[in-house]
């Protein structure tokens, strides 16, 4: 990858910077500093073919992401015209926001993107800055989604529990109400209670 440089003495190697692993040289005759090695010329063919390479990776994680972001957006999609319709079609369309994966799955696009693209170009991507975007409108309304499931769980608790305080328990053979399930015979009849 790298060729000696014919005109090694002109450089002496002045500091080594170990928090960043740099390496500094001097040029004895003008000062000049330089952070690479001037010893080993650059082999432009490996440099391209890394250049390429980089290109293929940021550009399959970008499909990685449309892909991801094509079922996000038809979810936030279908939110939004369920906000014109109904409040039935809004809490049937949260239902099956909260049970679905799509959001995970773009985030995670989104983690690997981060990944291979350096952070400008990153940042400057506008693919990637709404993706992050509609990422964070859908956490928003899957946290929505799970906090109504969430509550609805509860209010079905509740009425359950008090449908079975309110209960009543007869006797099979003389229909006199009893306590409650926990007695075992009929203080009327003395008759087994079975239920």
């Amino acid at each position: 990858m790298y060729n000696i440089h014919p005109c090694t003495s002109l450089y002496k190697h002045i500091q080594f910077l170990p928090h960043t692993h740099e390496q500094r040289y001097e040029h004895k005759a003008t000062g000049e500093r330089l952070t690479e090695d001037p010893r080993f010329e650059v082999d432009e063919e490996a440099l391209e073919k890394a250049r390429k390479e980089q290109e293929e990776r940021e550009a399959a994680e970008l499909d990685k992401v449309r892909f991801a972001l094509y079922f996000v957006k038809n979810l936030v999609d279908a939110y939004l015209q369920a906000l014109e319709e109904s409040q039935h079609a809004v809490a049937k369309i949260l239902k099956k926001i909260a049970a679905e994966k799509d959001t995970v799955k773009l985030g995670a696009a989104l983690h690997h993107a981060k990944e291979v693209f350096p952070q400008e170009a990153f940042n400057n991507n506008e693919e990637l800055k709404y993706a992050h975007d509609v990422l964070e409108y859908m956490q928003e309304l899957k946290g929505h989604a799970e906090r109504d499931s969430e509550a609805a769980v509860n209010r079905k608790k509740d009425y359950l529990s008090t449908f079975q305080e309110k209960k009543a328990y007869h006797c099979q053979k003389c229909q006199h109400e009893v306590e409650g399930k926990h007695v075992k015979f009929c203080p009327h009849c003395n008759a087994r209670l079975v239920f």
